[in-house]
């Protein structure tokens, strides 16, 4: 059994990375404990105040923003101190935490448009970290359909939003996990030196739903499959019921000083996961997971190969309300071209997963939700230059027959094949 566990726990890269930057949740003010780690230099205290401070605001709906609360904080966002990066916050009651810097060569108007839009759900933008991710009709940005870019030119005052969201992720890197959880956002739009900067935090509400096994068939080919049982995917770990048992971030975008068409991006995030209310997490898991969603979204925030904002979100509106006739041709089709795929994939070819493929069986364990995840997700692969398993012009076709014949030929993507 102790080996077991040992071995269960070298998991963990994607849970780090799974609860995103419009997400990641805290802690209490009064959690905060000793630094990560004694041999790196501490945040400045009113850093830490002001990181706690936004984390319970992200938790009490009725209080007012501050300004004044963060400002130390955002000093230390905006700094150009290279030094500066290498520092990670104090370790909270619901555990270790990091910092991460990045720059993204994507203005800040863009990164609104396509992550803070009412109309576009987070997961279309961040194909390798979530399975799906949804706004409750109670947030602000879809209650009052906020196009929160459109005030950068006229913003006087911090616009301050507040939202319940949630989210699924993709497979976990080492054990195929995946959770499903619901976060609270609080989103400050302000002007800081002169430049908008916008303040990113969510707490998530209570602990994820049990994992379930999955696996990452062609990660660079965003290919992943999901069972719907609960578990970890290796046979050795399949009976173990872990969860996310809460998180928090706050992520920081501003313009770059030397380059007004970049935004740095800082990123403070903490994790508490595991097995029998254990925190299994460290730091290392959490930097990696942390890095792999910055990698993950420079990549299509600085792609030109992504579709306009207004494209995109007219594709998931028109992918939404699909007939149930057309996206059940669609998703009865791209599960017998998933199953051509198993069946030369070694892991899925083992009977616990190929009893859930054969003979097209994958479409019967998707919802319509998922469904709707499987088309927006085929679409963008098309869009990057990738392999789908979906021919989108045949969508209204209708003919199953018709649909299979046109891509069942070219439809198997290549990058990860036997």
């Amino acid at each position: 059994m102790t080996r077991s566990k040992n071995k269960t726990w070298l998991f963990i890269v994607i849970l780090a990375s799974s609860i995103t930057i419009f997400g990641l949740p805290g802690v209490q003010a009064s959690e905060r404990q000793t630094t990560n780690s004694s041999h790196q230099p501490a945040l400045d205290a009113e850093v830490e105040n002001g990181l706690s401070y936004l984390i319970d605001l992200a938790q009490q709906p009725e209080a007012v923003f501050d300004p004044n609360r963060v400002q130390s904080l955002l000093e230390f966002a905006v700094a150009d101190d290279a030094s500066a990066r290498s520092v990670d916050p104090a370790k909270r009651a619901t555990g270790f935490g990091v910092c991460v810097r990045s720059d993204i060569q994507a203005p800040l108007e863009r990164i609104l448009r396509y992550g803070f839009n009412p109309k576009i759900p987070s997961y279309v933008i961040l194909p390798k970290l979530l399975r799906l991710s949804g706004r409750y009709p109670e947030s602000d940005l879809v209650a009052r359909d906020i196009e929160i870019w459109k005030s950068l030119p006229t913003l006087d005052k911090p616009l301050v939003l507040r939202g319940r969201e949630y989210e699924v992720t993709t497979p976990d890197m080492s054990t195929g996990g995946y959770y499903r959880y619901d976060l609270d956002r609080l989103t400050v739009l302000l002007h800081y030196r002169g430049s908008p900067l916008l303040i990113s935090v969510s707490k998530m509400t209570r602990p994820s739903d049990v994992g379930k096994r999955a696996v990452i068939v062609d990660d660079p080919n965003w290919t992943y499959f999901y069972s719907g049982e609960k578990g970890l995917s290796p046979a050795i770990l399949k009976w173990m019921d872990t969860f996310i048992y809460d998180t928090s971030s706050v992520m920081i975008f501003h313009p770059a000083s030397k380059n007004r068409n970049a935004t740095n991006v800082t990123l403070f995030k903490w994790l508490n996961a595991g097995w029998l209310g254990m925190n299994m997490v460290k730091p290392g898991h959490i930097r990696a997971g942390s890095e792999r969603f910055i990698e993950n979204f420079k990549y299509v925030m600085e792609s030109q190969d992504m579709p306009d904002d207004g494209t995109l979100a007219q594709k998931y509106n028109q992918m939404r309300t699909l007939p149930d006739k057309n996206l059940d041709t669609l998703i009865k089709n791209y599960a017998r071209n998933f199953e051509q795929y198993a069946m030369k994939h070694n892991e899925l070819s083992e009977d616990r997963f190929s009893r859930l493929i054969r003979n097209g069986g994958y479409a019967r364990i998707l919802n319509r939700e998922e469904r709707v995840g499987v088309l927006m997700l085929e679409f963008l692969k098309s869009q990057f230059g990738k392999q789908p398993l979906i021919d989108f012009d045949l969508a209204g076709s209708g003919d199953e027959d018709l649909v299979s014949k046109g891509i069942a030929k070219n439809a198997i993507p290549r990058s990860n094949m036997p």
